[in-house]
């Protein structure tokens, strides 16, 4: 079975129903494992070059709530559906995104149909089952998550009536939680740069202790946390009594911690923290998808610096403008060889080893434009500083016996950027040519 592209492991890994399409011809890119199963197709084969509206909605020609004509770079369009041919409502976001140097419709959609049931059941009822109301409505109409959140979190501490309540995120590389959205209720003290760095250690190890679990917890300052001295201490010298917390957790994926201190109502009713909690992990999740997307779109894979797709948009950015820049067109001597003699590998591991060389080098911007190109590109650059790169670049490269490379560097600060990008390149393909003299 050929591996997954890295956009499908992403796709599916999203719980909801997600695909891509192209923007233009309507041809399905790929489904996602949840939504195959919806359209009863087994794999790529079942959905391969039929259009969305064949596949998805079995129809002959575009849907009439199709949204292709409003989508736009940087705009996501919410929307929501109701399938007839399964009865499932969809809570839908649709933005265009880049890949292989087509422009797709990606779309999200999260099966909302047993949460709009129970919203439709509860509205006419109490005040807990107003605010989940409240809290689920904003979720899943606002765009703007942060405002969406904070709205959500200002209703929670209402409902239990807490002194602030907030979001720790997991940063998944450090495997730390950072507080991402806060809310305090006036005249609170904000509960900001208190904490000693014992405390803040314990704060973590405390948190982490979460992870896994499905129920909210009260914790009681006094009695529960007695082993985190620090943490114990700096919470009782804010007066805050206890603690309700609940993971933002959906099966063994975890995105961090929901919480309120010094919590006075409701302690016993978690329903509405459960909900709070499912609407966001669902806006975190598309948010995280998106963002991958997003950088493997700009990212070369095998190297880690921008790709031709991020280099068209940079130097599109600033084609009618003329300012100060350098550019340096790097080409990979003698790749070609060690493909053909040694293999693909070896000349993987030759292009990583240029780029974490390069890496070293350039905080700048770094781009694989090409198989054995690479190109650098410094912006608002004096002509003294390029030539100072440029030195250390030779230099170092002297140093490397594993590498060799062809460079060409040009600096102007009166030439548009087409013109400097050409005179490069020149500069480069005559460094190239004389090394294969060399060496012949």
């Amino acid at each position: 079975m050929p591996s997954k592209e890295p956009y499908q492991i992403i796709l599916d890994g999203f719980d909801g129903i997600a695909y891509l399409a192209d923007l233009n011809t309507h041809e399905l890119i790929y489904v996602n494992k949840q939504l195959q199963a919806h359209i009863q197709a087994k794999g790529i084969e079942d959905y391969r070059q039929k259009k969305c509206y064949e596949a998805l909605q079995g129809l002959k020609e575009p849907c009439p709530f199709c949204t292709n004509s409003i989508l736009a770079e940087n705009k996501i369009c919410n929307w929501e559906r109701y399938h007839p041919q399964i009865k499932r409502f969809f809570e839908l976001k649709d933005s265009v995104v880049e890949l292989d140097g087509k422009k797709l419709r990606l779309e999200f959609g999260i099966d909302v149909t047993d949460i709009k049931h129970y919203v439709d059941r509860v509205e006419q009822n109490y005040t807990r089952e107003q605010l989940l109301v409240s809290c689920a409505k904003v979720l899943c109409l606002e765009e703007n998550l942060d405002y969406a959140v904070a709205a959500i979190l200002e209703q929670l501490a209402l409902f239990y009536n807490a002194d602030r309540s907030y979001i720790f995120e997991l940063n998944k590389t450090t495997n730390e939680l950072s507080a991402t959205h806060v809310y305090i209720k006036p005249k609170v003290k904000p509960f900001r740069n208190i904490l000693s760095s014992q405390g803040q250690k314990e704060l973590q190890e405390w948190l982490l202790r979460f992870r896994g679990q499905n129920e909210a917890n009260l914790q009681i300052v006094k009695k529960d946390l007695t082993c985190y001295p620090a943490l114990h201490d700096a919470y009782l010298e804010r007066d805050i009594e206890n603690l309700l917390i609940l993971p933002l957790q959906t099966g063994d994926k975890f995105f961090g911690i929901i919480g309120l201190d010094t919590v006075r109502s409701n302690t016993q009713d978690t329903d509405l923290l459960k909900t709070a909690a499912l609407f966001i992990i669902n806006n975190l999740q598309k948010i995280q998808t998106i963002t991958k997307l997003n950088y493997l779109s700009e990212i070369d894979e095998l190297t880690g610096v921008y790709n031709r797709n991020k280099f068209n948009a940079e130097t599109y950015a600033l084609r009618e403008k003329k300012e100060p820049i350098g550019i340096i067109f790097i080409d990979v001597n003698g790749l070609k060889k060690i493909n053909d003699t040694l293999g693909h590998k070896k000349g993987d591991e030759l292009l990583q080893r240029v780029g974490n060389f390069l890496k070293s080098l350039f905080s700048e911007r770094i781009f694989r434009i090409g198989g054995d190109e690479f190109v650098i590109l410094l912006k608002n650059i004096s002509r003294q500083c390029f030539a100072d790169k440029i030195i250390r670049l030779h230099a170092a490269l002297q140093n490397e016996r594993n590498i060799s490379l062809s460079i060409g560097d040009y600096y102007s600060s009166e030439e548009i950027i087409d013109e400097v990008l050409h005179k490069a390149d020149q500069i480069m393909f005559e460094q190239k040519r004389k090394y294969y003299e060399k060496i012949q």
